[in-house]
């Protein structure tokens, strides 16, 4: 099949493609769970002056 934009890894077949959607689902899910820890480590933005 040609594509201008093929994809990195192909999932072949719906065991796949099931599995890799837990998988994405999984990840989503940790993310929004850390997501308070994460933004935490922020470095501030300098402060600038305006002279």
């Amino acid at each position: 099949m040609e594509s201008p934009h093929p994809p990195m890894r192909l999932a072949l077949g719906t065991d796949s493609m099931s599995l890799i959607q837990e998988k994405l689902e999984w990840v989503k899910t940790e993310l929004n769970a850390w997501q308070p820890v994460t933004v935490s480590t922020d470095y501030p933005e300098p402060v600038t002056s305006t002279k």
